[in-house]
């Protein structure tokens, strides 16, 4: 399995991820409501997790004059995260734009600078702009359930924006022209144009059939986490900090993974849903602490190799 993740192309692995995720809703439409607590939580918290787990050796592979030991590592990235806990503690509502901006460079980055011919500072604008129309996409879709988590973790106050089909096709029609300029402009190959415009499609159509939660979570698993852990993979087995075995990794990476999955699992499990609503700020707060250096960490790699 890890020599065909190895050699897989980014086409091959998008269009198998597309796939499991038909095949990941087949199974929750089956089980119905009650199963999509722990549909977002598989979808989240393991691969999602799991990904970032990398990043020692994605840094290790972006600074091979300055190889980090494991206890150096994880100690300076928890500082990173309690300063990011301490941007929301300050002002929830900054904490979130900045969240937001980010998460869009970083989504943005995993799905197009791997298959760019440059990455100069003009392709790294276009990833984060790409990022925005996708959650633009997505809140509009889903723009009740969006202003409702926003109340939750920070004070803004907003009501809920009369949306019209019309606006999300038009949305739909830019983010579909927007994800073509790369191949209009010469930025990557002409293969790539069914790959790219047919994901956007089919993003477009979960979200709007799909609750914000599930959206998140097939998008999360399936269109980013995938194919983030596979260039990952590649990069640190083409680089000259290539573990001696695999085993040390993928330990390493479900120790992180555990904890926070048995976590919300007993949760989920034990406690009712106004438990969950609550711990909810907490989570994204979480989140959000985790994904910065993450993102750092992994743009750094997404250059060099």
């Amino acid at each position: 399995m890890l020599q065909y993740i190895l050699k897989a192309s980014f086409k091959n692995v998008k269009l198998y991820s597309l796939l499991a995720a038909f095949a990941s809703l087949g199974v929750l439409q089956l089980v119905g409501e009650s199963g999509k607590p722990f549909y977002f939580i598989i979808h989240v918290f393991t691969l999602g997790i799991a990904h970032g787990s990398l990043d020692r050796w994605l840094f290790n592979l972006s600074n091979p004059s300055k190889s980090i030991k494991k206890t150096t590592f994880y100690g300076s990235y928890i500082i990173v995260m309690t300063i990011v806990a301490g941007v929301w503690w300050v002002s929830p509502a900054v904490a979130l734009g900045i969240f937001i901006l980010y998460s869009a460079w970083h989504f943005g980055e995993v799905e197009w600078t791997h298959i760019m011919f440059e990455k100069k500072f003009v392709q790294q604008v276009y990833s984060a702009a790409w990022g925005l129309l996708l959650f633009a996409s997505m809140f509009l879709f889903n723009a009740g359930e969006t202003l409702e988590v926003i109340t939750r973790i920070t004070p803004i106050s907003l009501e809920i924006p009369k949306t019209t089909m019309s606006l999300n096709i038009a949305v739909t029609v830019v983010w579909l022209f927007y994800s073509s300029l790369p191949i209009l402009l010469g930025w990557t190959l002409n293969e790539n144009f069914s790959v790219q415009i047919f994901n956007v499609l089919v993003l477009t159509v979960l979200f709007f059939a799909l609750d914000l939660a599930t959206s998140f979570a097939v998008f999360f698993f399936y269109f980013h986490s995938i194919p983030s852990l596979t260039f990952e993979l590649k990069a640190i087995d083409n680089s000259n900090v290539k573990p001696v075995s695999y085993y040390d990794v993928f330990k390493e990476m479900l120790v992180l993974s555990i904890a926070p999955i048995m976590a919300i699992i007993t949760i989920t499990l034990f406690f009712d849903q106004s438990m969950f609503n609550t711990l909810l700020p907490a989570l994204v707060v979480m989140g959000s602490a985790i994904s910065f250096p993450h993102t750092i960490i992994y743009s750094k790699a997404a250059q060099e190799y």
